[in-house]
């Protein structure tokens, strides 16, 4: 999960907290992300905001499906020692 608490825009320059401004706060961590490797393509208009906002999306849709996963193999890797455990006495 995101969180929304991490990025102050208030210490950013017009220009970033205008793209900051279109996006939800819970989306401002993988704005920041996106705005590290491509502000100046989209301040120089060489990136439009729809592909800017395809790479927020992206991002924010594969951080939550690697946290998913990360879920997942800690349930696998808990449930595999305790099966182990049982067999084992």
């Amino acid at each position: 999960m995101t969180n929304p608490n991490t990025v102050d825009i208030t210490t950013k320059d017009t220009f970033e907290q205008s793209v900051y401004a279109q996006f939800p706060t819970c989306l401002h961590e993988h704005v920041e992300h996106e705005l590290f490797y491509n502000s100046i393509e989209l301040e120089e208009g060489k990136l439009t905001i729809e592909e800017f906002t395809k790479g927020v999306l992206n991002m924010a849709l594969w951080w939550e499906a690697d946290i998913a996963k990360q879920a997942n193999d800690r349930a696998i890797l808990k449930w595999s020692k305790l099966f182990s455990a049982s067999q084992h006495p």
